[in-house]
């Protein structure tokens, strides 16, 4: 058995080969391939994964690739867990948000938004490479945010084998059973809701319901992630909340916390990450990988500690650090993996997950992609039957699912890398609104571009012609105000200056086609630059001859990635 991760660079994939290398024998697990785009931070993250499961499973095939037919071929599951504008772009979307009193969180709050357009485009790539390469009883694992949305969408794209997984409710249930003192494979919990915005109906130790008393009890508003909420909250709500949900009944105390705090969370993560990177990036993995798990252990538990932590108030306080050897507490990869063990076991077994609703959940569509307790087994998934919830919840889903739901039509078409082309007119006359859509972003040499035009009926039939007009115009009108971003080689760039040169330097490197990313004030300011793939050297002379050589550059990773916005 083959399984692929893609996003195999990312910080957190040591944890993906040790839950993974635990069961492989078990399983049947032979071979696992992790691919990502960013092959620098595949050589560094990958290598440690890939040392790790060497270390647990020697006898289990593993390789890294950047090639993502290579990492789809014969694969028989797929765990995504990427990062469209990796954690650059999550620190200027909650920025954008703030700037203007919105919530920016990455899920719950508008970035969630923008990372959605980055994602799916490059996961609908993916499953598309998947469908050719894979095998034909391939399932996708989404963990890839906000994995509610990206689901949802997914689905309503075709790709059916697709299922979203998140550890939030799992590890909730395990940290309940720790505070119980009951083994963690002895808990079970009827949840329901959206991917970060669920409920629990029902909680069980050995059969035994224990939600109310849980709500009662004060030991677990200060050793789970019941802290964040009110007693008085969950008593009105009638359950326990999904940890998330913080950001929806606190909101504009969220925000507060957040404008107050030094940084945002992207801000924090974005900074851990970098110095984590480039620490790193100067060991040596194999012949000293605890040196290089020492390194790991710092950086990243300083971010478990902060988690939550300036939005909320409430920190952390048990220390962390990674251990290859202890069991596995499961993560995002034990849901994928139990998954796995209960289609092979021929036994069925309550999960959480990210699937269409059918009838489990009274209110919502059939095709509504919602979070909820399903039985898995060889046969597949079934959500378990929920009925009817309270009405306040229920209406917070149907706030977020239902949009644009009673529209008469939704019609939309996309590009995906020059080589993937869909459209559907979604019950106009043939011909009169994807197709002319796509037309307008064709004739603009547009790629990686996804386009909705939502029409409500007002009474007035505009006939084929008004309709390919209406809809091409909408297009236009849309792609005028989105812009477009050439995708080029850029490298990420410092230069530290005297406050006199500062505005000389930002025009230098503006003349070179490069953008200013960010300014850090000190003794001296240093800005943070992206640099067209020819500019580096351009605007080291400038420099040079600016400062009489006094002006560096510390030059950082190349990667290839959208240009500035332009207008057209």
């Amino acid at each position: 058995m083959k399984i692929t991760v893609l996003g195999g660079g990312g910080v957190r994939s040591m944890f993906l080969a040790k839950s993974i290398a635990q069961k492989a024998k078990r399983l049947g697990i032979d071979e696992l391939c992790f691919m990502d785009n960013d092959e620098e931070k595949l050589r560094i993250y990958g290598g440690m994964a890939a040392h790790v499961a060497r270390l647990l499973c020697p006898e289990m095939r593993f390789s890294l690739t950047a090639d993502p037919v290579e990492a789809a071929q014969d694969a028989d599951y797929v765990i995504t867990t990427i990062r469209v504008g990796q954690d650059e772009m999550r620190a200027k979307d909650e920025r954008i948000a703030l700037d203007h009193g919105v919530l920016g969180q990455e899920t719950t709050g508008a970035a969630g938004l923008s990372f959605a357009m980055r994602s799916v485009p490059a996961l609908a790539a993916y499953c598309e490479l998947i469908k050719k390469y894979a095998k034909p009883s391939v399932k996708v694992f989404n963990f890839t945010n906000p994995a509610g949305v990206v689901s949802q969408t997914l689905r309503d794209m075709g790709y059916d084998f697709t299922y979203g997984i998140c550890d939030a409710p799992s590890g909730m249930l395990r940290s309940f059973a720790l505070l119980y003192g009951a083994n963690p494979a002895n808990i079970t919990g009827e949840v329901y809701g959206l991917n970060h915005l669920s409920y629990f109906k029902s909680i069980t130790i050995n059969g035994k319901e224990i939600q109310h008393d849980l709500i009662e009890n004060d030991d677990a508003y200060k050793n789970s992630d019941m802290r964040y909420f009110s007693k008085e909250l969950l008593r009105d709500r009638g359950a326990v909340l999904n940890e998330y949900l913080y950001y929806f009944y606190y909101r504009e105390q969220a925000v507060a916390n957040i404008l107050k705090a030094p940084q945002t969370r992207g801000e924090q993560i974005l900074d851990i990450n970098r110095q984590m990177t480039a620490q790193l990036s100067q060991m040596d993995i194999e012949n000293d990988f605890e040196g290089c798990l020492a390194v790991f252990n710092k950086w990243y538990g300083m971010r478990e500690g902060s988690y939550m932590a300036s939005e909320t108030g409430e920190k952390r306080s048990q220390p962390w650090h990674f251990n290859i050897y202890e069991e596995d507490d499961g993560g995002y990869a034990g849901v994928a993996l139990k998954f796995i063990e209960n289609a092979q076991s021929g036994q069925t077994g309550p999960m959480i997950l990210c699937v269409p609703n059918g009838n489990a959940i009274d209110g919502l569509r059939p095709d509504d992609v919602v979070e909820v307790t399903c039985e898995v087994g060889p046969k597949g998934c079934t959500p378990h039957r929920i009925g009817a919830v309270d009405e306040q919840n229920l209406e917070l889903i149907r706030r977020v699912k239902k949009q644009h739901y009673d529209a008469r039509h939704n019609c939309w078409c996309y590009l995906l890398g020059g080589a993937v082309v869909r459209y559907s007119d979604d019950g106009e006359p043939q011909g009169t609104a994807g197709q002319p859509m796509l037309a307008v972003l064709q004739r603009e040499n547009v790629t990686n571009a996804v386009c909705v035009v939502t029409r409500y009926f007002g009474g007035i039939l505009l006939g084929a012609g008004g309709l390919t007009r209406a809809y091409g115009k909408s297009a236009r009108d849309a792609l005028a105000a989105a812009g477009v971003a050439a995708m080029g080689r850029w490298t990420a760039a410092r230069c530290t200056c005297p406050y006199p040169l500062l505005e000389r330097v930002k025009l230098e490197a503006q003349a070179t086609g490069g953008t200013v990313d960010g300014i850090d004030y000190g003794a001296e300011v240093t800005l943070n630059l992206s640099l067209p793939e020819d500019a580096p050297k351009r605007l080291q002379d400038r420099l040079t001859e600016l400062s009489a050589g006094r002006l560096r550059l510390e030059l950082g990773e190349t990667q290839l990635r959208p240009g500035p916005r332009e207008e057209i």
